[in-house]
């Protein structure tokens, strides 16, 4: 996943981690090893299928997985900082290898958290990638739970009105077009 190979290379910058269901081409070659010759191809036709009607910003996803792949295998460990991991658990039976894509991908995501000390593994079994669709209070409770492990304030919630305090947070995520979106939010 992108933000890993980020937090690798500027470990000063990284106040916490909300992975949402991250892949990456190892899970892909993965799945490919683990399937039948005849499994794979029906697989490859289902995608050759569904593909093209799939809007633009998921097919350079998928385009780009390898590459992603590559990049984190070549990342160290993360920065010592507040990690919740979020995988979607729901399984199509339908679409060609599904089911054990979602293991395999569910087994990565164990040894992301097992090599990540501290970090907190949630299961999102409405969803099986798209969490922030399927689920999206999941992942803003995420966020909003490792911003408050990171500003050391756990049981006082800085985004309710009330505090004292201003903080602001601020998140950089890189969608299927490469293109990075900035996010930034003042809380009183």
């Amino acid at each position: 996943a992108i933000i890993q190979v980020y937090a690798h290379r500027y470990p000063r910058e990284v106040a916490g981690l909300v992975f949402v269901d991250p892949e990456d081409g190892r899970l892909i070659q993965l799945l490919h090893s683990r399937m039948s010759a005849d499994d794979w191809a029906s697989r490859r036709k289902a995608l050759d299928q569904a593909l093209p009607k799939m809007p633009p910003a998921i097919r350079a996803e998928l385009k780009a997985a390898d590459e992603s792949g590559k990049a984190v295998s070549q990342s160290a460990h993360l920065p010592p900082v507040p990690v919740v991991i979020l995988s979607g658990t729901k399984k199509n039976p339908e679409f060609p290898g599904n089911p054990l894509e979602q293991d395999l991908k569910l087994e990565l995501h164990n040894d992301l958290v097992a090599q990540t000390p501290g970090a907190k593994h949630i299961l999102v079994p409405k969803s099986r990638h798209y969490i922030q669709n399927d689920d999206p209070e999941v992942v803003i409770q995420a966020v909003l739970e490792v911003l408050r492990t990171a500003k050391g304030t756990a049981k006082a919630d800085p985004l309710k009105s009330g505090n004292r305090h201003r903080t602001r947070w601020a998140a950089t995520r890189e969608n299927s077009d490469g293109i990075q979106a900035n996010e930034s939010r003042a809380a009183d």
